[in-house]
């Protein structure tokens, strides 16, 4: 169904919800945690994937 009826899921919706806590406690800035939900509904990561991810970009400050 493609229209102005079609009904569209936000990324947060995609994701379980304690990747969604995880990054609401890990980062204020509301497009860097939609971009780390949408890569994770998009590749599957678990939870564990995107802690060691979001560390990873917390200690040297660089997304990979």
């Amino acid at each position: 169904m493609d229209g102005p009826n079609e009904f569209v899921q936000t990324v947060s919706a995609q994701i379980i919800w304690s990747h969604d806590v995880a990054l609401l406690d890990q980062w204020r800035d509301q497009e860097l945690r939609e971009w780390y939900a949408s890569r994770s509904a998009r590749h599957g990561w678990s939870l564990s994937v995107l802690d060691v991810l979001t560390a990873d970009v917390r200690n040297t400050g660089v997304v990979r």
